[in-house]
């Protein structure tokens, strides 16, 4: 461990950094991706178990643009719209139609996506056309389906239009509608969902007293909005 800031041994120009779940990933101009840190399911998608302390690049993974990592898996958008993801799969948050964990990054079953966000061990797509769709563990509701079952495929959201951002949480889920207004759905112990209640919904409800909203974040337990007005 080490309590002040280290230069990380990797070379090249980074497009941007991401970490969660015990790990580290760094996508280069070149739209390669490099990992480190934990990887006992395969999260880092380097094709091994073995935990890795120096960048190491996932092979066969170029053109991206977005990456997630959630508790013990991790998700990536390519250029061409689609989305790959690896690690563990208990729950079907790989979402490729299976229940296997993957050390190599998988398709999920989705095409013409916008932006993806990993939670704890739940998954969220943003399609182009404003739709979300979710999949992976679902105890709690944070697929917003209605169900409480986990889904191995992507579903789509019902009733969830003219969304611009989404931000999978610990067991919750956010979504930002074009009019500046949120919509949380998931676990809700610690009111994370905003709608007055300590009440988990398997469905989105609207976050109270809140609009003219510009960005969000759902983290652990909690969850954080961005006002225009700042």
């Amino acid at each position: 461990n080490t309590n002040i800031p280290e230069r990380v041994l990797i070379s090249g120009d980074i497009k941007s950094i991401s970490s969660g779940g015990g790990r580290c990933f760094a996508i280069k101009d070149d739209g390669t991706v490099w990992g480190w840190g934990s990887n006992e399911y395969g999260q880092l998608g380097d094709g091994t178990d073995i935990d890795k302390n120096i960048p190491t690049q996932i092979p066969n993974l170029e053109d991206i643009e977005l990456i997630s990592p959630g508790r013990f898996h991790t998700l990536v958008l390519k250029k061409d719209k689609k989305v790959l993801a690896w690690g563990y799969n208990l729950h079907g948050q790989l979402g490729d139609g299976s229940w296997k964990d993957s050390k190599v990054p998988v398709q999920v079953l989705l095409e013409d996506v916008k932006e993806v966000s990993a939670g704890e061990e739940h998954s969220l797509a943003l399609l182009e056309d404003g739709t979300v769709w979710a999949w992976g563990y679902n105890y709690d509701g944070q697929l917003g389906d209605g169900t409480n079952e986990n889904k191995n495929i992507p579903i789509q959201i019902p009733n969830l239009y003219n969304i611009v951002q989404i931000s999978a949480g610990g067991d919750s889920s956010l979504a930002l509608r074009d009019d500046g207004y949120v919509f949380a759905w998931g676990n809700n112990s610690n009111g994370q969902l905003g709608d007055g209640t300590n009440e988990d919904k398997n469905y989105p409800v609207k976050v109270l007293n809140l609009d003219n909203v510009v960005k969000i974040k759902a983290c652990w337990s909690n969850s954080f909005a961005l006002r225009s007005d700042g």
